[in-house]
């Protein structure tokens, strides 16, 4: 009685677990692609901004007429707008 009992416990959780991954699979299968695009866009973003960043605060060190702080706020500015 016990071992049948065990038995059908172990068969409920393997269903279970099969359930559980083809519905991980499925998720993925749909949104794998937009999260792994999302991912290389946000990378890319952020390299392409910090390009600017520094492209702003070397553009505005060869100035003689701006202050040291104004570039630094320029180019943190640049960065993250």
């Amino acid at each position: 009685m016990k071992e049948a009992n065990s038995m059908a416990n172990s068969e409920e959780i393997t269903t279970t677990i099969q359930t559980v991954l083809d519905e991980i699979i499925s998720l993925l299968t749909t949104y794998g692609l937009d999260v792994l695009g999302a991912v290389v866009m946000l990378i890319a973003g952020l390299w392409i901004s910090g390009r600017v960043a520094v492209a702003v605060k070397k553009g505005m060190d060869k100035t003689a007429w701006v202050d040291a702080t104004l570039t630094s706020f320029f180019a943190s500015l640049a960065k993250y707008v």
